[in-house]
């Protein structure tokens, strides 16, 4: 009986902890406490525990929720480098490719665009990633020379594209490596923004002429923010241009490309300055704070404005003669002067007292003729540009028409520009306009095409010609 009455206490007590824990307050508690005075002891206390259980049971059920693991904090670090073959800086490197290694997958992404090699060439290296290693491949390098290559931001980690800002690698053909850098910025001019992925560049010849006849010598990309460093620089003196190179010359000859020039020369530099290092621990806050000595390049406040000169080279693009009264010059850009006129045929007649119409860009022209021209039936008028012309009678290997009859060529010795034959084109078709007499070599011996050959025919297309090369 005794022991009855314990385990119904025992009993009792369980069950008043379960309705302590959730029966109670759940609205058939009372009813749960009516039924166990049906059941016996033993039975009443089984229900319990296995009620318990199952609460148990539903509670681990619930927390075990199905998910993918996290994989941990996200990678926002960028590559390393690690080493490279040749290794940086080397000298008397002799190798046409050159391996960087870096401590995770990388690619290298927009190298046309982004990669910049000085000095320049015509054969572009050729740049490639597999992956924790990059390639640069050159056709042939230069004696005694230093190179550099930029990658600005155009290498990043294969997961998450972090980008590895400003890498550059260098290395020298001689025996020794030059290390002179100039930086600064490049703006446009026309809203002061930075300008991104402008080509800036140096010449040792100080000659205004050098931005338009030769490559730069030394050359660097502008980033995001419009800032560039050049590398790999001599001592000397430089004139420093940039260049929104369309045509990938490294030089100045398109009028669509904006351009911008520093308007004093450059020495480059450098000095030792004591600067301030911050390291910082795992959690973001300030560790150790040292000073050391470090090297700074000189000048790197370079400051360029970009703009376009609005300069095209002009050509006669339509001419004819409206009526009697009057002639019509199309032109295909705009002109800060004139043209001269001579009169051709009628011999001897000026044009000077003509009243003229013109646009405010002197593309279009109107020449309304003087009275005693009106009438004439043959009226050619030869316009040209004032050029200075050099002696050029050493320097002209050939001269002749091509195949197709569509144009001739001109070979001359010498390192020469299109620009700089303006004036001997210019004179020569003043010549063919204003010649007199037989052709020479209009006959069956002397040129198949001789029943081709049409003096009236050339002396106008001459003065075409004229117009297109002044």
């Amino acid at each position: 009986m005794n022991s009855f009455k314990k385990n119904a206490c025992r009993t009792e007590a369980a069950g008043s902890r379960i309705n302590t824990r959730g029966v109670e307050n759940h609205e058939s508690g009372e009813n749960m406490i009516k039924f166990k005075r049906y059941l016996s002891p033993d039975t009443y206390g089984i229900i319990c525990r296995t009620l318990s259980l199952a609460a148990i049971v539903v509670l681990a059920a619930a927390c075990a929720n199905i998910g993918n693991p996290s994989g941990g904090a996200r990678d926002e670090d960028p590559p390393l480098f690690v080493t490279a073959n040749p290794p940086q800086g080397a000298l008397n490197v002799d190798k046409t490719k050159v391996t960087l290694t870096f401590n995770e997958l990388v690619n290298v992404k927009d190298a046309f665009t982004k990669v910049v090699v000085s000095p320049p060439s015509r054969q572009v290296p050729r740049v490639a990633s597999v992956g924790k290693r990059v390639t640069v491949t050159f056709d042939s390098l230069m004696p005694n020379t230093t190179y550099t290559i930029d990658f600005a931001d155009a290498i990043e980690d294969n997961n998450e594209a972090n980008k590895l800002q400003g890498f550059a690698y260098t290395f020298s053909t001689g025996e020794t490596l030059d290390s002179l850098r100039i930086s600064g910025m490049v703006l446009d001019s026309r809203n002061l923004e930075p300008r991104q992925g402008i080509l800036v560049g140096v010449h040792s010849n100080l000659n205004d002429s050098a931005f338009i006849k030769t490559p730069l010598l030394r050359v660097a990309k502008t980033d995001d923010k419009g800032q560039f460093t050049i590398r790999g620089l001599k001592e000397g003196t430089y004139r420093v241009f940039a260049l929104d190179d369309k045509d990938n010359d490294y030089k100045y000859g398109n009028p669509e490309e904006d351009m911008a020039f520093y308007e004093v020369t450059v020495t480059p530099g450098s000095e030792t300055v004591e600067t301030t290092d911050t390291i910082f621990n795992a959690l973001g806050e300030v560790d150790t704070v040292t000073n050391r000595m470090r090297t700074r390049f000189l000048p790197n406040d370079i400051l360029l404005r970009t703009f376009n000169s609005q300069i095209r080279p002009q050509y006669l693009a339509k001419y004819e003669r409206i009526d009697t009264t009057k002639v019509f010059f199309k032109f295909n850009t705009r002109a800060d002067n004139l043209p001269e006129l001579k009169v051709v045929n009628p011999a001897g007649e000026s044009i000077e007292d003509a009243v003229i119409e013109r646009s405010a860009r002197n593309d279009s022209i109107i020449y309304w003729l003087p009275e005693r021209l009106v009438h004439a039936d043959s009226l050619r008028i030869a316009a040209t540009y004032l050029r200075n012309r050099a002696d050029w009678k050493d320097r002209v290997i050939y001269w002749g028409p091509m195949g197709c009859r569509t144009g001739n060529y001109l070979i001359l010795s010498g390192d020469l520009q299109p620009d700089d034959i303006v004036g001997l084109m210019t004179d020569t078709f003043r010549f063919i306009a204003d010649y007199s007499g037989e052709i020479p070599g209009a006959s069956p011996r002397d040129c198949g095409n001789y029943s081709y050959m049409d003096l009236d025919d050339a002396k106008a297309q001459a003065f075409l010609k004229k117009c297109c090369c002044a």
